[in-house]
């Protein structure tokens, strides 16, 4: 069962401001316990549940002002002073949209296995087209 120390301890855990040994210190135990009680399912398991409340209310916070990023990024890229800032800002709008791109892809003959033919071969079978065509007639 979880005690007012270890709701504490998980409380400043998922601040992620302080070290370990500052936590311990600041619940009155050693570190020891503190990496102990990260052993704990049961303790792991609220610290998670913590974590991931912090997480959903971050992003319903930035899901609520999305249409305000969008547009401030869309200022920066067409009003902004610095022809860098511009230049990143609309940068950013299409990656986001096109996707990044991740590599440069050198295409060669090799790289498609494309096999090059003997001169000598295209002459053989241009003069068997030729004998097919004069037999037919």
């Amino acid at each position: 069962m979880l005690d007012e120390r270890k709701y504490k301890a998980i409380a400043l855990l998922a601040e992620n401001v302080h070290q370990k040994t500052d936590i311990a210190e600041i619940v009155g135990v050693s570190r020891q316990t503190i990496y102990d009680w990260l052993k704990d399912p049961e303790f792991v398991a609220e610290l998670d549940s913590v974590l991931q409340s912090i997480k959903s209310f971050g992003e319903k916070s930035i899901k609520s002002n999305l249409a305000k990023y969008i547009k401030n990024v869309d200022i920066l890229a067409n009003c902004a002073e610095s022809e860098k800032i511009r230049l990143e800002a609309n940068m950013y709008l299409i990656d986001r949209v096109l996707g990044k791109t991740t590599s440069k892809i050198d295409v060669t003959a090799e790289s498609m296995q494309i096999n090059t033919i003997d001169d000598d071969i295209i002459e053989q079978e241009l003069n068997q087209i030729e004998e097919l065509e004069e037999t037919e007639k």
